[in-house]
Order: structure tokens, then sequence, then C-alpha cells
């Protein structure tokens, strides 16, 4: 039996990496002769970067120093191969760095992720690839843009510092593009990424993902007001409309990334399948794919990693086992769009410290009713 493992990170706890290890335990328990294949997934958020080194080994890897969401000294990678680099966001204000207690994301900014930008145009790339999710941060990513030069001004026309919160960001007067760095103004910006939603709105960033970023009601209302102003202050200065499908990536980076004349967004999960040559393992002969993710549910249905997993095996005829946290109703419908069978982990949302403690043996677990569920259907 060949299996091919590909499943996204279970956001906050474990890596694409390490659910894989995991789910091939499971398997080779019970299959010890299984010739199993892992690769490393993301769609643009947690794990981008590691899941694009796996892939691609040429590219040069490069630490840096920057800061986290709460403006926290930090040491972080990018990847290059002289004319493109690529960052994550979720490596620099991702979520997976805060304590539960400093998750709110009135108090973070995105100011270390443009600083991190900077570093890799100093290589002399002029193509910057961004993996966008997995963060902690919903400031419309106006802290990036204070990196790469814009300035904010609060409503006594007083300058709004560097690395300033989204509390005082997303609540700014006007904005002033005048003193981007040519080079800047000239790179070519990728946004990666599969989210689809909006800035604002219902399915806007604050009401969509903020409450995952530890947003109770009150804030989110607060947030929605605020992206809804600041829409209108980085509007009034690129003269675009920053209310598309896909700004609401990464507490609205999708949106800030498109103040800039040259730039467009490209599937991440497209650009890490590519880069691991997925389809041509496929084509190799796979007789049964294991995909995954922490929560499935309606978002997986907009182009999240599973389903485009699940589209690529069902080009091919093969089965995928698709093996979640915890599952929604409305993920049925994937069924209908190459997932073969959906196996939630768990019944009910848990604890972060219970998920933590009991993933590791569900996902073996899982592995090794993969093996029966690929044998007899």
């Amino acid at each position: 039996m060949r299996l091919l493992i590909a499943s996204d990170s279970f956001k906050g706890t474990y890596s694409s990496a390490e659910v894989a290890s995991f789910l091939k335990e499971g398997v080779l328990s019970v299959e010890p002769d299984c010739n199993v294949f892992c690769v490393e997934v993301s769609d643009g958020g947690e794990g981008f970067l590691e899941a694009l080194n796996s892939a691609d080994k040429r590219l040069k890897r490069v630490e840096t120093e920057t800061f986290d969401a709460l403006m926290r000294p930090i040491v972080v990678p990018f990847l290059h191969d002289g004319k493109t680099a690529y960052v994550e966001s979720a490596l620099t204000c991702g979520l997976s760095r805060l304590a539960l207690r400093e998750r709110n994301p009135l108090n973070t900014t995105t100011f270390g992720l443009g600083c991190q930008i900077l570093s890799a145009l100093q290589t002399g790339c002029d193509r910057i690839v961004i993996g966008l999710g997995g963060t902690g941060t919903h400031d419309c990513g106006m802290g990036m843009l204070q990196a790469l030069g814009v300035r904010f001004y609060d409503d006594s026309n007083r300058l709004i510092s560097d690395g300033s919160r989204a509390k005082e960001l997303l609540f700014c007067k006007y904005a002033d593009m005048a003193e981007i760095d040519e080079t800047v103004a000239q790179t070519a910006f990728v946004a990666a990424s599969d989210v689809k939603n909006p800035l604002v709105g219902e399915n806007g960033a604050a009401k969509v993902f903020a409450p995952q970023k530890g947003a109770d009601a009150a804030t989110v209302e607060m947030l929605e007001f605020g992206t809804v102003h600041a829409c209108q202050v980085l509007e009034r200065s690129c003269s675009k409309s920053l209310n598309f499908d896909g700004a609401g990536a990464a507490g609205g980076l999708g949106a800030a990334l498109n103040v800039f004349k040259n730039v467009q967004t490209v599937s991440g999960a497209d650009i890490i399948l590519k880069a691991a040559d997925f389809e041509g393992l496929l084509r190799s002969g796979i007789d049964g794919v294991i995909t995954g993710e922490g929560r499935t549910d309606g978002q997986t249905l907009f182009g999240k990693m599973p389903l485009k997993v699940a589209s690529a095996a069902q080009k091919y005829g093969v089965p995928v086992l698709l093996v979640c946290g915890t599952a929604k109703a409305e993920s049925d419908r994937l069924l209908l769009k190459g997932v073969t069978k959906i196996k939630p982990l768990f019944q009910e949302s848990l604890s972060f410290e219970t998920l933590l403690r009991d993933t590791p043996e569900a996902l073996r677990k899982a592995g090794r009713d993969a093996v029966s569920f690929f044998k007899n259907g």
C-alpha cells in the first residue's frame, strides 16, 4: 500500500510536519510495509516557510531580527533565491506566539512583518511573496505599512509612533504615503492566501476571524467599526477599493498590500503543492491520501488546503480521508468536492491544554483507522 499524507497544521497546537508524523506512526503500527509519503503543506498561514523549504531545497534561509505582535524582539527566517523572497506573517505576528492572556487583537501590530520585508529587500530581491494567515493581529496591516514608510496621523494631526497598536492605528485621521522608499514602491508584492473573506461586513475579518484571536463580542464590534474607518483612510491614500474578496486575510493584511501599485493575490496552497510536485506524486501510484486541519467548517469550502488536496486527488481517482480536530455539520458538502470521508478526532471543542495532550494519540489512532478505510472502503 502507498499512502500520501498532506495535512495542514492544527492551528496553535501541531505543525503540518508533526501532524503527518503522528498519522504516519499510526499507519505503520498496523501496516509496517506501507510506503508513506509525507508532504508538508500550508495555505499561506502557519508553516508556509517550512513547507516551502521542505519542497525546494534551493532556497536560501536567512535569519533576521524583528518584532512579534507585541513589539518584543524576535529572530525569524525568510527564504529567497536572489530574485524572490518568501516571508510568513505567522512567524512574526503569529497567534501561536501569544499566551492566552495576551490575545487581544486591539493590542497587537504587524510592524514586525514590515521590518522583515525590509530585511528581505536588502538581499536585492525585487519580488516578495508573503504568506498570509495565522496572525494574532487585526490592524489592517497598518503596522506593516508604518515599517514600509507610510505615516499615520491622529485627530490632533500628531504622528502615530511606529509599532503602535491596532487601537491607535485603526482610528487614525489620515495617512501619508509620500515617504515610502522607491525600492518599496517598485517591489512586486504577492499575497499568498486562500482566504476569500472581504475586509468588512458579516463575512469580514473582524466578525469571522477576530474571535479566534481572543476578541470578545464588544471587541469585535470595535474592530469592525475601526476597520471600516481604516479602510476609508487607506482608500483615500491609494485611490483603490480595498474591500474585496481576500482583503480580510490575516487581520486585513490582504487589504494593506493592495495599497501598492504592483501586487497580486495567489493561492498559498497552490504555491506549496506546485513546489512539492504534489500531482507528480499522485501520478506515481497512490492508494489513498490523508489530509487534515484543526477545524473543518464552512471556511474549508472556500479553497483551504484540504479542499485543494482533495481536488488534486480527485483528478486521479484517489480516495481522500480528511482528519480534523472537530467538524461542523456544513462540512459534509466537502464529500461532493473530492473528500471521501471526514473523520473528526473529537466531538466537541476542548480546552487548549486538553487538545495539546490528546491530539497526538488521537492522530495515531486515525492513522491506524485509515489503513482499514483504504483497504476496505
